[in-house]
C-alpha cells in the first residue's frame, strides 16, 4: 500500500439489531482478504460476534476494543490475526458494554476509535467496522471515523424505521464530526420470495436510488455463512475445499462484492476502484 494512500474505512451499520451486520462484516472482510487486500475487522459490538465468527476466544485476550478506547492501549497491540491469510481482527468483549457510559466523560470521546486508527491506518487496504445495534457513543466513534457506510437493511417494515434513525444521526455526524461521510449503501438482507419483502425493496430503491444495491440476498444462516467463509475458501469454485463442501444456492459473500462492485454511486463499497 502506498504511503500516501489511505484506507477504505467501512462502518456497517444499521441501529435495528438482527440485520446481518455482523455477517456481511466478516464475509465482506473474508473476501477482501481472499482477494489479496490487508483487511482488519474492528468489532465494536459487546456482544462480540465477529470475534466468535472468526474463531477468536475473547475471555483471555490481554487486549481489546475497550482497552483501545477506554485506557488508550495503542490499536495495534489489540490486533489479532484469524485463520485467514490477509484479514485481523481488533476483538471486543461484554467489557465493551461500559464503555458506554465511561466514554461519556472521556476527553474526545466521539472521535478515540478515529485517533486510534489514524497512527496504523497505512497499513491497510480496508478497515470494516461492525457496529453494534444502537445509537450510542460506539457507534457514533465508527461514524466519526468511517469514509463509507454500509447499511443492510432486512426486507420487512419495521428494519425500515432503523434507517430514519440512521439518517438523523448522520446528518449531527456531518454537521459536528466528519462533514466528507457520504450517504450509506443499503444492501437488502434475508431476503424471501413474497410480496411484503418485494415492497419494501421497491419502497427502498424508490427513496434511495442507485444507493440501493440492485441484487437482494435471500435468508441464510450465520453460522453456516461463518463455515463456508473458513472452510469453502469463500466460495471459490476452483479450490479444493468447494469441491468438498456442499453448494449454497446463495453464495453471499462473492455475489456481494460483485454486486458492490457494480453499484453506480461513486462512494459505494465496492472492492477494486
Amino acid at each position: 500500500m502506498d504511503a500516501d494512500r489511505r484506507p477504505r474505512i467501512i462502518a456497517v451499520s444499521n441501529n435495528k439489531g438482527g440485520v446481518a451486520k455482523t455477517t456481511s462484516t466478516v464475509n465482506l472482510g473474508a473476501c477482501f482478504a481472499e482477494m489479496g487486500h490487508r483487511t482488519l475487522i474492528i468489532d465494536l459490538d459487546p456482544q462480540g460476534n465477529a470475534s466468535s465468527s472468526l474463531g477468536i476466544d475473547t475471555r483471555d485476550l490481554e487486549h481489546t476494543v475497550y482497552d483501545v478506547l477506554i485506557q488508550d492501549t495503542p490499536l495495534e497491540d489489540a490486533i489479532e490475526p484469524t485463520a485467514v491469510k490477509n484479514l485481523f481482527l481488533a476483538p471486543s468483549n461484554i467489557n465493551l458494554a461500559g464503555a458506554e457510559i465511561e466514554l461519556v466523560a472521556a476527553f474526545g470521546r466521539e472521535s478515540r476509535l478515529k485517533m486510534s486508527i489514524e497512527p496504523i491506518a497505512d497499513q491497510w487496504d480496508f478497515i470494516l467496522i461492525d457496529c453494534p445495534p444502537s445509537v450510542g457513543l460506539l457507534t457514533v466513534n465508527a461514524l466519526t471515523a468511517a469514509s463509507e457506510i454500509l447499511t443492510p437493511v432486512q426486507t420487512e417494515y419495521i428494519p425500515l424505521e432503523g434507517i430514519d434513525i440512521l439518517l438523523k444521526n448522520l446528518h449531527l455526524i456531518r454537521k459536528n464530526l466528519n462533514p466528507s461521510l457520504p450517504d450509506p449503501t443499503f444492501i437488502c438482507v434475508m431476503y424471501q420470495r413474497t410480496k411484503l419483502a418485494d415492497q419494501v425493496v421497491e419502497e427502498l430503491r424508490g427513496k434511495f436510488g442507485n444507493r440501493v444495491d440492485q441484487r437482494v440476498f435471500m435468508t441464510i444462516g450465520c453460522c453456516v455463512l461463518s463455515s463456508l467463509v473458513l472452510l469453502r475458501r469463500f466460495f471459490s469454485r476452483n479450490s479444493s475445499y468447494a469441491r468438498r463442501m456442499p453448494s449454497t444456492r446463495t453464495p453471499v459473500p462473492i455475489y456481494m462484492v460483485a454486486s458492490l462492485r457494480g453499484t453506480a454511486s461513486a462512494s459505494a463499497v465496492s472492492c477494486l476502484t
